[in-house]
């Protein structure tokens, strides 16, 4: 994807942008068989910032990201559980539109398109897959550009419930993503 993005950018002699970023993904998973509050993760990948307007660049990205849970001990919606622990691994693909507020700061919105890398989890003593293999969301945020390097808050709310059991609770990822990123070309 990142690569089909430079070189249409290139053909369109578009100023483009390329480059990695990493961070803290400080989620959590709604739902009442999960405990509240936000779980430190990871999230490292890379960009694309395609600028289409004077204000305006889209921006698609790359991310490989970690979301850890804990379940609520014998939580009715999922029998004969006890507290279990699960870090999910998602490849997400945010495709950002910035807006240029000021010379170094831009707005951020988009969806973002998850697959869960480790879609064989689950939170049953039967082994049931637990999880669906795929999560859409909405992403908001803001990021300060300096020099080569930026630095990024986003909120990325779930909008599809990602439970994959027979039961009828709704499961959504949340997340604040906290990320440092640096422009290679």
């Amino acid at each position: 994807t990142l690569l089909l993005c430079a070189i249409t950018a290139t053909q369109a002699q578009l100023p483009f942008k390329i480059g990695v970023k990493l961070g803290a993904n400080l989620n959590k998973l709604d739902g009442q068989s999960f405990k509240d509050g936000f779980k430190v993760g990871y999230l490292v990948g890379g960009f694309v910032d395609l600028k289409v307007a004077k204000s305006i660049s889209l921006q698609p990205e790359l991310l490989f990201s970690q979301t850890s849970t804990t379940t609520v001990p014998n939580a009715s919606s999922i029998p004969n559980v006890e507290q279990v622990k699960k870090s999910l691994h998602y490849m997400s693909i945010p495709i950002i539109v910035n807006y240029k507020i000021l010379p170094m700061l831009k707005l951020q919105v988009g969806p973002q398109f998850g697959v869960l890398l480790n879609s064989n989890e689950s939170i049953l003593q039967s082994g049931a897959r637990s999880f669906k293999s795929g999560d859409f969301s909405a992403v908001v945020g803001a990021q300060v550009n300096i020099l080569k390097f930026n630095a990024g808050l986003r909120y990325v709310i779930g909008l599809t419930d990602i439970n994959d059991l027979a039961n009828q609770e709704k499961w959504k990822n949340q997340s604040i993503q906290l990320s440092v990123g640096y422009n290679i070309l």
